[in-house]
């Protein structure tokens, strides 16, 4: 019996914080291993093990993201006159051009 063009044959979709199998078996498989395993990572890094000393700092330090941008802006009179004082301000990375590009 084929589905209803736009109907699933689970609407609700898989309930929030339902895991699947392999995660469920991962989680098994170490389950009260974590601590004997992070201490191992940690003396592997010490020893100068470069992917233990990466997974020990990523843990630490979360990767950084764009920092919180605050300046005041102002009045402009249309999109041509935004696009305008932000390019005469001066050179804008990548991740800056595409806010400018989505509000125009």
């Amino acid at each position: 019996m084929a589905f209803k063009p736009g109907k699933s044959g689970n609407p609700q979709g898989r309930p929030k914080g339902a895991l699947n199998q392999t995660t469920r078996a991962a989680q098994e498989l170490l389950d009260g291993e974590a601590p004997e395993l992070t201490r191992r990572c940690i003396e592997l890094a010490k020893q100068g093990n470069l992917i233990a000393l990466r997974l020990c700092l990523e843990r630490l330090i979360p990767v950084l993201r764009e920092l919180p941008l605050s300046l005041s802006l102002p009045k402009v009179e249309g999109a041509a006159d935004l696009a305008g004082r932000c390019f005469a301000a001066g050179p804008i990375r990548n991740f800056r051009l595409n806010i400018l590009k989505n509000s125009l």
